[in-house]
């Protein structure tokens, strides 16, 4: 199953279903709307440790397009 799909399938549990190890692939192997996606969730929450996971994700793309976008938000 492609990361992004899988990631669209469980959103509104994703944190109490998978944790850290979900979002290491899922933003690894991110598109430019997962991550997206990922960016968004990672404003909006207010808990650390959720915030952490996204912006890890969010990091470790490997996606070249989003060089840029990971260069910024660094």
């Amino acid at each position: 199953m492609h990361a992004s799909l899988g990631f669209s399938l469980i959103l509104p549990r994703f944190h109490q279903i998978f944790g850290p190890r979900f979002f290491a692939v899922v933003g690894r192997y991110a598109d430019a709307d997962t991550w997206e996606k990922l960016h968004a969730f990672g404003l909006k929450t207010t808990s650390l440790e959720e915030k952490q996971n996204y912006y890890e994700a969010l990091g470790s793309a490997l996606d070249p397009k989003l060089c840029n976008a990971r260069c910024k938000f660094r």
